[in-house]
């Protein structure tokens, strides 16, 4: 939990000590408009009650109210560690990781609304995300991108956060999931035993994934696009002819959503 404002005397510090690193008119604004951190007013009754009724649901004597779920979750799904590393890791934590969704329903929270264009100028990429975030909301860069690498190694957690009631999985982390998917499939720096799949092997990992509950939207495929842009005189034809027959568009449909 998160108690309190923000102390505009050390964000003046905090400023004065990065001059010329980060824009301090932009900091002080993004501060100011910042509310008061997630549960900060939460009255002592309230949150001694929450923490008594957790105990009592999950059978824990001395539950841990500073403990940090999505840390140890980081960590048991092997985040620290390149993507080649991590399928050993994960299957070694596999228990624990289900304990802790199936036992101490651990869930994510929500992904952060993205910002209006007119905010976009205002929140710089030059003001780093907060963590532990206080605003009730998981930082899609960091956490929830945890949460999608550790899905496209194990696709069973998808299975376990819906039966403990977690059904919004897919739709918080679908994008990062489908844009990961082909990532894995096509890495930027290829190792020396890398074989370039073809467009069977990228429908079957995409169709795997929908059928889970992820979806290949029109917006999704734009991102995708982009985040591949340098990259597309080498997998842009793959891609394409993927997409549509994933669709059952053709290519001049699929280019004219995605563009519009």
């Amino acid at each position: 939990m998160h108690f309190g404002r923000y102390d505009k005397k050390l964000i003046e510090l905090n400023i004065a000590h990065n001059v010329g690193k980060i824009d301090p008119d932009r900091i002080r604004n993004f501060k100011e408009k910042i509310k008061s951190p997630w549960a900060s007013n939460l009255p002592i009754s309230v949150f001694t009650y929450l923490i008594t009724e957790a105990s009592n649901q999950l059978n824990i004597k001395e539950l841990a109210p500073k403990g940090n779920d999505m840390e140890l979750f980081h960590f048991l799904s092997a985040g620290p560690h390149v993507i080649s590393e991590a399928p050993a890791i994960l299957s070694k934590n596999k228990v624990q990781i289900e304990e802790l969704i199936r036992e101490m329903k651990f869930i994510p929270f929500p992904p952060r609304p993205k910002p209006k264009r007119s905010d976009s100028h205002h929140l710089s990429t030059n003001v780093p995300e907060e963590y532990p975030p206080k605003d009730g909301y998981e930082n899609s860069s960091r956490q929830l991108y945890v949460i999608a690498r550790a899905i496209l190694i194990c696709k069973d957690l998808v299975v376990l956060w819906k039966e403990v009631g977690y059904y919004q999985i897919c739709s918080d982390v679908n994008d990062l999931v489908m844009q990961g998917a082909l990532l894995i499939l096509f890495p930027p720096m290829p190792s020396c035993g890398y074989v370039r799949p073809n467009v069977n092997r990228v429908n079957e990992r995409l169709e795997e994934l929908i059928e889970l509950g992820f979806d290949l939207t029109y917006n999704v495929i734009g991102d995708i696009m982009q985040l591949f842009e340098n990259r597309l005189s080498d997998v842009g034809g793959i891609f394409l002819e993927s997409f549509v027959k994933i669709k059952g568009i053709t290519v001049k449909e699929l280019l004219e959503k995605i563009l519009i």
